[in-house]
């Protein structure tokens, strides 16, 4: 609920950045993976060209949340885990946005940190192994509309 009123909030007051998350379950371990169809194209394309070796690809959820420089934005993974991102205001090069990423475990504990510097509407992979399956998250951020 709290996610929701606070989403809501920052809509209604205005906001710096929209931050995507694209959740996909990889499973299984082969040389010609099979991709969910709901997958977008441009993850489906990164998917193909990293070392990832899965069989199976299915998405699991493509959620959008708009968010202020400086505070973080938290997006639900499965098995009561969280992705905790925090956007920084671009820095020269301006088309490039500081992310400050978290995986959060289900006690709020951090199990895998990132800081990336990404451009707009870029998308970078975070990669969580779980015993021989995996959860690939896509994230990007876009400019307000």
């Amino acid at each position: 609920m709290f996610l929701v009123s606070a989403s809501w909030a920052l809509a209604q007051e205005g906001h710096d950045v929209d931050i995507q998350v694209i959740s996909v379950s990889a499973t299984g371990r082969g040389t010609s993976p099979q991709f969910d169809s709901r997958i977008p194209r441009g993850l489906r394309t990164q998917l193909e060209r990293s070392n990832l070796a899965y069989s199976r690809y299915d998405l699991l959820a493509n959620s959008r949340q708009p968010a202020a420089f400086g505070r973080e934005v938290t997006f639900p993974l499965p098995d009561g885990e969280g992705l905790a991102i925090r956007a920084s205001a671009p820095q020269p090069p301006a088309s490039l946005l500081r992310l400050d990423a978290r995986i959060l475990d289900r006690d709020q504990r951090a199990i895998l940190t990132s800081q990336l510097r990404v451009r707009y509407d870029a998308t970078f992979l975070l990669h969580r192994p779980k015993g021989d399956a995996a959860l690939i998250l896509g994230v990007s951020a876009h400019q307000p509309k």
